[in-house]
């Protein structure tokens, strides 16, 4: 197998973070990159709060916005504060504007709880393709994709 050693910027980056086949870091000027299949692509000239790298997805925010780049498609998932899970293949989050608890996967966003009556659950944990939850009447359940 043929060893190759690429250099990928000649600054220091701020941090990096490494997918199954992906690299994702901010450079020294705070911007997030992607390299992958031999190449290097500006994700976000603006400043990222956070990102996270799975096998499948680059997630990050930028202030109180939700971003999600899949497979070099850059889709903002919520414009405000709410919190969020970050899964293999999925991102779960709440949005407190509309207070529905929704999932995207696959290029969707699902509606997975209506928030009519306040905040759509107490709980929830993420998994590779799994999101698990608490509702607001106690009630356990999930969504799954295989």
């Amino acid at each position: 197998m043929e060893q190759l050693d690429l250099i990928m910027e000649y600054q220091p980056v701020q941090s990096y973070k490494v997918g199954y086949d992906q690299v994702v870091y901010l450079d020294n000027m705070g911007r997030l990159k992607w390299y992958k299949q031999g190449k290097s692509t500006m994700v976000e000239d603006y400043p990222v709060s956070n990102y996270f790298v799975t096998d499948y997805l680059v997630a990050y925010t930028i202030g109180d916005q939700l971003v999600v780049n899949d497979k070099g498609n850059r889709k903002t998932l919520k414009y405000n504060k709410g919190p969020f899970m970050v899964g293999d293949s999925l991102i779960s989050f709440c949005d407190f504007q509309s207070n529905y608890l929704q999932t995207y996967y696959n290029g969707r966003i699902y509606e997975i709880e209506d928030g009519m009556g306040g905040r759509p659950f107490k709980s929830m944990l993420s998994g590779d393709n799994i999101m698990a939850y608490v509702d607001r009447n106690d009630y356990f359940k999930m969504f799954y994709r295989s």
